[in-house]
């Protein structure tokens, strides 16, 4: 039986801005996971409905609606 390859995985903490008490999640989320199911992952970590817009911002990098 062949052996999976190792794969990267990263342990996130999700902590809303304005907002006291402080609101975070922690979560572990494979590596190679796209943006889009990264989303949905926060959706659900949080309790969320996905019923706002949403992006990402990586460096100088701007992922999502403009």
């Amino acid at each position: 039986m062949p052996v999976a390859a190792a794969q990267n995985v990263f342990r996130l903490r999700i902590t809303l801005e304005d907002v006291t008490p402080t609101v975070w999640r922690r979560l572990l989320v494979p590596g190679g996971v796209p943006l889009a199911k990264l989303h949905h992952m926060f959706q659900a970590a949080m309790g969320w409905t996905n019923s706002h817009l949403h992006s990402f911002t990586i460096g100088d990098e701007f992922y999502g609606m403009h």
